[in-house]
């Protein structure tokens, strides 16, 4: 807790903003690793699954700017093309957020469709408001929906080989960007639908203040991924600048 008041005091200050970044991811990583691997934790599975996912994102979201700094960075000196800046921690955020947005899609799906884990699923989807109850199934299936393609927009552009686009091609940036567009909708539609209805978290197991530590993690995504869109246009337009001054 220490660790991560004062690397977000020096992240909010703008002192020593990288170690603060790499901190913060540290210790979202870390209390994703308690939450699914330590068996002591007296929390039953689909809270300690709730808690890993959310913090694995924000974990994730710390990796984006980082490798968005990093890109910028480097752009500036080697004036290197778009094709080749998903790489290291940029990367490696890809791929959490993508674990995150596809296991929270498939749990979100219901269980008469696709069974991952039937008591994390049953209380996941169950967590609507009553006044959605004719139209929970339909809005479960719609959030799964809406995650998984956004599982597949962050994966598929790190996993498939561009040799066929033009230089200094986009394509890989709009398929993220779409990725965190869906992400964002989902996240919004589960904060209104589900994580809103306080009540039914804590009669379940889940205390007031973890709750509270999961909307301020899905604050962090949020925040973080209209952030991250921020920087990655700042370092495209620094780079077509670049170009266009050595062409």
């Amino acid at each position: 807790a220490a660790v991560g008041l004062i690397a977000s005091t020096g992240l909010s200050a703008r002192f020593l903003a990288r170690i603060s970044l790499y901190a913060l991811t540290a210790v979202q990583l870390h209390t994703a690793y308690l939450c699914a691997f330590e068996s002591n934790l007296n929390y039953p599975r689909w809270l300690r699954t709730r808690v890993a996912l959310r913090s694995i994102a924000a974990g994730a979201i710390y990796l984006r700017m980082l490798g968005v700094q990093t890109n910028s960075n480097e752009e500036r000196v080697l004036a290197q093309s778009p094709k080749s800046s998903h790489s290291g921690p940029y990367a490696i955020g890809l791929t959490l957020m993508a674990v995150f947005t596809g296991l929270t899609g498939l749990l979100s799906f219901p269980g008469r469709l696709l069974q991952i884990d039937h008591n994390a699923q049953l209380i996941e989807q169950n967590a609507h408001w009553p006044l959605l109850a004719g139209l929970a199934s339909c809005v479960n299936f719609c959030l799964g929906l809406c995650f998984c393609v956004a599982s597949l927009l962050h994966t598929v552009p790190l996993l498939v080989t561009w040799n066929l686009l033009p230089p200094h091609s986009h394509i890989q940036n709009r398929l993220f960007r779409l990725g965190d567009f869906l992400t964002l909708i989902g996240l919004v539609a589960l904060l209104l639908i589900r994580d809103s209805h306080v009540q039914y978290w804590v009669v379940n197991g889940c205390e007031f203040w973890l709750h509270c530590h999961l909307l301020l993690n899905s604050f962090i995504i949020f925040a973080g991924i209209l952030v991250t869109a921020d920087l990655s246009k700042a370092s495209e337009r620094h780079g077509n600048v670049k170009r266009t001054k050595l062409a």
